[in-house]
């Protein structure tokens, strides 16, 4: 496997870092405003619109695709949210009619342009998984004009959006509108969901929606340090998924990128300071340091019906105060100059020990 660096990989590399860029961006909204499936659905409600701007047009261009694109996402999302406050269904039931109608009537559109004689080369069908080789200097130069717009307006309503995410209560009595600040937000998740449409495709591009922000959650809890960390996370798996499917034969670039964000989500799940793993550690040590706290506390307990607090005890004795501790928590209090051992059994405090015992019931009380 060797990667050679040729004009489509390096158009490919700048398409996904800048596609790394804005869903990164959107992605910590979207995740943070518990609105992850709402790119998922705009997404997939893309596909008619790309179809029917090529029935009307005959013309494969991309900013007439993707202009139906845009329409139809921005359709879709208001036919969510007339559902939502129209009718008895939830979210998640509307959230699930759109994505699927829209999907099955852009499946069908799609299949019917297949079959015109002079719409085979169209290449419409690439928009469904993605194909980054099919872009062009220009294609870049639009999704240039379209990140830096979004960019722009993050900057411009970083303390509103922020504040939106949140305080909703408090951004509503400072006099914004919270229905306008949501479209803007909608606007922006369509757009970026449009410019990933090329590379990444329909079916995959809710992932860079949901995935790049769930990542940077587990590791930061600040908007600011956490939209970094989405951002590097989505151009770092873009930039690999290029590498590995420009290197590998007949690997498609858009499921690559998803697999290595995956990645990246999967090892923060388990690797994280929030991550399974490192709270299964955390959990052991609590216990462990409880265990070792309860084992001062009852020496102490035993201690204080002797003159001599020092005065060792049979570790058996230990038994009806919650029983025998294990052998390797005495040594390691031993070592730490908590405990002595006078003999086989019998185990005492240390002045050390003391101290730490009456510091310990202090605090608990």
């Amino acid at each position: 496997m060797s990667i050679v660096i040729d004009y489509p990989v390096i158009i490919a590399l700048i398409g996904t870092g800048l596609i790394g860029i804005t869903s990164g961006i959107i992605s910590c909204y979207s995740v943070l405003k518990e609105q992850s499936l709402l790119g998922d659905a705009i997404a997939h409600a893309a596909l008619p619109g790309l179809c029917i701007a090529f029935l009307l047009t005959l013309n494969k261009h991309p900013i007439i695709l993707l202009a139906g694109a845009i329409s139809a996402g921005l359709i879709g999302t208001l036919l969510i949210s007339t559902i939502i406050q129209k009718s008895i269904l939830k979210e998640d039931t509307a959230l699930g009619i759109i994505l699927s109608v829209f999907f099955g009537f852009g499946t069908l559109l799609l299949t019917m342009i297949q079959k015109i004689p002079t719409a085979r080369q169209s290449g419409l069908d690439t928009y469904l998984f993605g194909n980054a080789s099919s872009m062009l200097a220009s294609d870049i130069a639009m999704m240039g004009i379209l990140s830096v717009m979004i960019i722009a307006v993050t900057i411009l309503c970083w303390k509103e959006f922020k504040c939106l995410i949140f305080d909703g209560d408090f951004f509503l009595t400072q006099g914004f509108s919270k229905t306008k600040s949501d479209i803007i937000l909608t606007i922006l998740t369509v757009v970026t969901i449009i410019i990933g449409l090329q590379t990444v495709g329909v079916i995959l591009m809710s992932a860079m929606i949901i995935a790049p922000a769930t990542a940077a959650k587990l590791w930061q809890k600040k908007l600011g340090p956490m939209m970094l960390l989405s951002v590097t996370f989505a151009i770092i798996s873009g930039l690999l998924g290029v590498l590995i499917s420009s290197a590998t034969h007949r690997l498609p670039t858009g499921p690559t990128i998803v697999t290595v964000i995956s990645v990246i989500v999967i090892f923060s799940l388990f690797f994280s300071p929030d991550g399974i793993v490192i709270q299964w550690v955390q959990r052991q040590r609590n216990k462990r340091a409880i265990r070792i706290n309860s084992i001062l506390i009852n020496l102490y307990t035993l201690a204080k019906t002797h003159d001599n607090l020092c005065h060792p005890h049979n570790i058996e004795t230990l038994k009806v105060l919650g029983g025998i501790p294990p052998l390797h928590l005495l040594q390691k209090l031993e070592r730490d100059g908590l405990i002595v051992h006078h003999n086989d059994h019998d185990w005492g405090l240390t002045e050390t020990g003391i101290s730490k015992a009456i510091h310990i019931l202090q605090r608990i009380h």
